[in-house]
């Protein structure tokens, strides 16, 4: 009936947007470490369903942010002048730090695919 509206829906930009509002708050309403990490990774894998990414690639994505997150301890650790995090985990950085990269990369993907 609406064209428009019918391709808003299908379009990825709404899947994206939803992501980063419930990414948000998630994190604006638990402030518990281990609440954050098990409701991001909850969504990651909800993201990874959703936006139809192999299960390989969804295992990649959490592989990568496994290595952002050391290289931000690494950063945090012997770099002078970095930044910190208020309430680290274990080895100066949050649990939910992995899934939130993982969040991030399924939300880089899905919008490079707008980029011609």
């Amino acid at each position: 009936m609406y064209p428009l509206i019918d391709t808003l829906r299908k379009s990825i930009g709404w899947k994206v947007l939803i992501l980063c509002i419930l990414t948000m708050l998630i994190f604006w309403y638990n402030k518990s470490s281990v609440m954050r990490f098990i409701l991001s990774m909850m969504l990651y894998l909800t993201a990874i369903i959703a936006f139809n990414i192999s299960y390989s690639r969804g295992a990649f994505f959490l592989l990568m942010s496994s290595t952002a997150a050391i290289i931000e301890t690494v950063f945090i650790q012997y770099m002078d002048a970095t930044w910190d995090y208020r309430a680290p985990d274990i080895f100066r950085i949050p649990y939910w730090l992995i899934p939130l990269w993982s969040i991030a990369m399924v939300v880089i993907t899905q919008l490079s695919k707008w980029v011609p």
